[in-house]
């Protein structure tokens, strides 16, 4: 990223005035366009020599301090002055010009905010000035013909009134603070090792915090499982070579994923944090970036400068995973254009679902367990049973019909019970449709599960095979048995 769009070149050789403000008093926080550093450098110096407390950021390129030093300063503001120019006007509908970030970042903040337009002349406010400063508190040079003290006097009433009081002239400098850097564990996981995407077909970059591997583990399985192509550093340890590889995984990719969660939160004003270097390669690309949040978090620092405003999912705005899932699925294949693959590439499918009049068996089950139930699947084949099933695509409305309609007419549903098919709204509302319509339900034990109360009361009379507990042989002769029984063989 670099202070290269409209407006954001410095015309004006000025030199910073004076070192910004870096103690615990009251300060005043200043956004302006570089290029107006000749019109607003002498009057912020006015506004120090006086005894107030000025922070801006005296030209520093935009970059990683930058994004970082940014929202922090704002926060801790007492004022937030925005010096609106003709300047300002040229990027008024660029989202990302950095003055619009500043600017929401007060806002969302709640950081008050004060309007000054220091030049002589008026000019029409135009795109996110219209919208957001019309009404605010503003002082307007050109109101003071010229007579600039007594616009300056003004300002100063106004920042009195704000609760900023001068005072002697406070020389600071800025404070250094010794980092530790962050050691990154290993993920201790005793589920398989994921296994990133190495083809040539469009991916999807996952970034993320080593020590939230365990969480992540379960979702990035479970979009490969859907037929999405995934690269993650599948936890490798952070140094040189790591360096390399990232940049160019992140240089291939169609689509940048950041996870966000408080880990990530915490390391929001290092400059130093992976992952902040790894969106900022994103950023520097212009890659499609997808922030999606497994926790309930408020931006901070680097990610509130850069990810406030992006188009992002919430997990803790879906019911449950399946509708989670759905979501994420949805963005990748509506808003970025990456489609699933077939869940061929994953896990040999047993065969198409049937289609036809006579007896069939419905399987359910959660698309996480398709390596356990598409062999299942297919030794159904085998023994004679015609099978019908989703084929591991996720489900959408008009899937949705499908299968419903497909439940309806079968002559046996077997639900593969597992934690991740009793977590799954689309396994419940299966189990839940074929006992209201009275058809007959098998629940096949895939591992020992302890069943959500409604699943407990609805399945407390049906009968089930534990095939966790069972030697292969037995579990053969229960089927057959049962689904004689079903007449379905």
């Amino acid at each position: 990223m670099g202070r290269n769009n409209s407006g954001n070149q410095i015309s004006h050789k000025a030199n910073p005035p004076f070192k910004a403000y870096n103690g615990d008093k009251p300060y005043i926080f200043i956004s302006y366009k570089h290029k107006d550093a000749g019109i607003v450098y002498p009057m912020i110096k006015k506004f120090h020599d006086m005894g107030f407390n000025i922070w801006y950021d005296e030209g520093l390129p935009y970059g990683e301090n930058f994004d970082i030093a940014i929202p922090e300063k704002i926060e801790g503001a007492t004022l937030f002055v925005n010096f609106i120019t003709q300047t300002c006007m040229e990027c008024a509908n660029d989202s990302n010009d950095y003055m619009i970030k500043e600017s929401d970042i007060a806002q969302y903040l709640e950081v008050p905010i004060l309007a000054i337009y220091p030049e002589p002349d008026e000019f029409r406010l135009k795109g996110y000035y219209l919208t957001n400063y019309l009404k605010k508190q503003s002082l307007y040079r050109y109101d003071y013909e010229d007579n600039e003290d007594i616009f300056i006097g003004r300002c100063v009433e106004v920042f009195i009134s704000k609760g900023l009081e001068p005072g002697e002239v406070e020389e600071t400098v800025p404070k250094v603070e010794e980092t530790v850097p962050e050691v990154v564990e290993k993920p201790i996981t005793d589920e398989p090792s994921f296994q990133p995407y190495e083809g040539d077909e469009p991916y999807i970059f996952v970034s993320y915090k080593h020590k939230d591997w365990n969480r992540i583990l379960p979702l990035v399985k479970r979009l490969q499982d859907d037929g999405f192509n995934i690269w993650c550093d599948n936890g490798y340890a952070v140094g040189k070579q790591y360096d390399i590889q990232i940049s160019d995984r992140i240089a291939n990719s169609k689509l940048f994923v950041t996870i966000i969660t408080e880990e990530v939160i915490k390391g929001a004003y290092d400059v130093d944090d992976y992952l902040i270097k790894e969106s900022s390669v994103a950023n520097s690309l212009k890659k499609n970036i997808l922030p999606i949040f497994l926790d309930d978090v408020q931006l901070k620092g680097y990610y509130m400068m850069n990810y406030m405003g992006r188009q992002s999912i919430y997990r803790h705005k879906y019911d449950d995973e399946d509708m989670f899932i759905e979501a994420c699925a949805d963005a990748f294949k509506n808003d970025f254009g990456i489609n699933p693959v077939s869940s061929l590439t994953l896990y040999s499918r047993p065969a198409p679902a049937y289609c036809g009049s006579e007896p069939y068996i419905f399987v359910s089950y959660a698309h996480t367990d398709s390596s356990r139930v598409f062999p299942e699947i297919k030794r159904f084949n085998e023994l004679g049973c015609n099978v019908w099933y989703d084929e591991g695509i996720t489900p959408g409305s008009e899937w949705l019909d499908e299968i419903a309609n497909a439940l309806l007419n079968c002559s046996l549903l077997v639900v593969f019970i597992s934690e991740n098919a009793v977590n799954s709204r689309y396994v419940q509302q299966e189990i839940n449709l074929a006992l209201d319509k009275n058809i007959p339900v098998l629940p096949i034990h895939l591992e020992e599960t302890e069943l959500p109360l409604g699943i407990q009361l609805r399945l407390a009379n049906v009968h089930s095979i534990l095939k966790y507990q069972i030697i292969e042989k037995a579990y053969v002769e229960s089927i057959l048995r049962d689904f004689k029984t079903y007449g379905v063989i």
